[in-house]
């Protein structure tokens, strides 16, 4: 999602090879954020236990979701096909960077995928992810759209979404093609005009390295962005994937944006001072 409010430096890109070598061990934990929505939550959850390859363990970044979202998790953790940790905070407004630092805290992988608890994956997420994961790089995903119907149709079935699909927006993104040439899934940038929160991968050496997420940030803003570009301070590239690791979003409404100013300037200060750590991160997430 672009951040229209905000003026962002025009990307760079170029094309880089991916090291297989490094890519071989890799153990993945995959936080999905979730606030309330324990129907789209769920349809997340059947996704992964679809997968052809498992991360290690999946963990639920909660912003403070009630009682039926933990019903929901507990009841899937009796039967799954990896370790499914719940990471719960207490309802105080919109906090995603806390959230997602306090799951990042409980992890165990080596390399984190991060996807929202509204958004359903291709079978294949998961082992895209990993084959590409390259160490100096940090990766960002596409995701395809679904509206608002076919969002509604599509959480009252057991259906799961795909690419030919009615209602399906950016159709394009969609596509998984991942016999196509590197040059053709991979392009490599070394500045950032958007944030994809609901679908990127890190090392996690280099989350900590960063301070991880900037709990500054209260309400709807750019936490995602402004994290990958202390990323790109410290001298890390942006891998952007296409025809691999797709999604589909499941429509909702937009969030409050009267934060929106404030959260701006963290950002821009992070830009104009050329940041690597925040503050206020991972380290402080109690």
């Amino acid at each position: 999602m672009c951040y229209n409010p905000i003026h962002f430096p025009l990307e760079k890109s170029y094309i880089e090879p991916i090291v297989e070598e490094q890519t071989v061990q890799v153990k993945v934990s995959l936080i999905v954020t979730t606030y309330n929505w324990p129907q789209a939550l769920r349809k997340v959850l059947e996704n992964v236990k679809q997968l052809v390859e498992y991360p290690h363990e999946v963990i639920i970044a909660d912003d403070g979701s009630g009682q039926e979202t933990i019903d929901l998790i507990n009841a899937y953790q009796g039967d799954f096909p990896c370790a499914l940790i719940h990471s719960w905070q207490q309802d105080a407004g919109f906090r995603a960077a806390l959230s997602r630092n306090k799951a990042i805290q409980k992890s165990s992988g080596d390399y984190i995928v991060f996807l929202d608890g509204d958004t359903m994956i291709n079978p294949s997420f998961i082992k895209d992810h990993r084959l590409s994961a390259q160490q100096g790089m940090f990766v960002q995903g596409k995701r395809a759209y679904i509206n608002e119907q076919a969002s509604r149709h599509l959480l009252e079935s057991d259906r799961a979404a795909h690419t030919l699909m009615i209602g399906l927006e950016h159709r394009d993104q969609s596509f998984r093609l991942a016999f196509l040439p590197t040059f053709m899934t991979e392009t490599v940038k070394t500045q950032i005009n958007r944030g994809m929160g609901g679908n990127c991968a890190f090392w996690k050496k280099d989350i900590i390295q960063a301070n991880g997420y900037n709990i500054d940030f209260e309400g709807w803003g750019p936490e995602d962005i402004e994290f990958c570009q202390r990323l790109l301070n410290a001298g890390l590239k942006c891998k952007r994937l296409r025809f691999k690791a797709t999604c589909f979003h499941i429509f909702h409404k937009l969030r409050s944006r009267k934060m929106l100013d404030k959260n701006q300037l963290i950002y821009q200060n992070t830009v104009s001072n050329q940041l690597t750590r925040c503050k206020n991160g991972l380290e402080q997430s109690k």
